[in-house]
């Protein structure tokens, strides 16, 4: 995610906006149910790219300081490295061992490199926190808690 933070680019609605725009949409939540009811999964080439991975609580921090901080410019927000759908997978894995997931041939999109984090880190004083791990297991919390209010 690249984030342009001049104040005429965007205010608070407009960040908020691309903020719920993010937010896991219905594809996402129908793919957690089934893994979750330890149905396999179907996944296209298309889907099995490589990434690179944000928590939406790392993402709201770098957007909170960039507002806070009234700092002009643009920004790299990532993870710095980038995962292959295969390392998603093993992160799955150790969240759902019963992960039943089968992916379609075909191309599947890589990313050369990471983003440079570094005007993040000195001008922002901010680094991502949540693992893939730590992330994942937290989603699977909290797609458990909104089914269970769902039933």
């Amino acid at each position: 995610l690249k984030w342009d933070s001049h104040p005429s680019h965007a205010g608070f609605d407009e960040i908020m906006d691309y903020v719920n725009y993010l937010k896991p949409r219905k594809t996402i939540f129908t793919h957690m149910t089934a893994l979750l009811d330890e149905k396999e999964l179907l996944i296209t080439a298309a889907q099995a790219r490589s990434f690179e991975y944000i928590h939406s609580d790392d993402l709201g921090r770098i957007i909170h300081r960039t507002v806070v901080n009234d700092v002009v410019g643009a920004f790299n927000a990532g993870n710095g490295t980038i995962l292959t759908f295969d390392d998603l997978l093993e992160s799955i894995k150790a969240v759902l061992p019963n992960l039943k997931v089968s992916v379609e041939s075909g191309l599947r999109q890589s990313f050369a490199q990471p983003m440079d984090l570094s005007r993040a880190k000195s001008i922002l004083e901010w680094e991502p926190t949540v693992s893939m791990i730590d992330g994942f297991k937290k989603y699977v919390s909290d797609v458990i808690a909104a089914r269970a209010k769902m039933q």
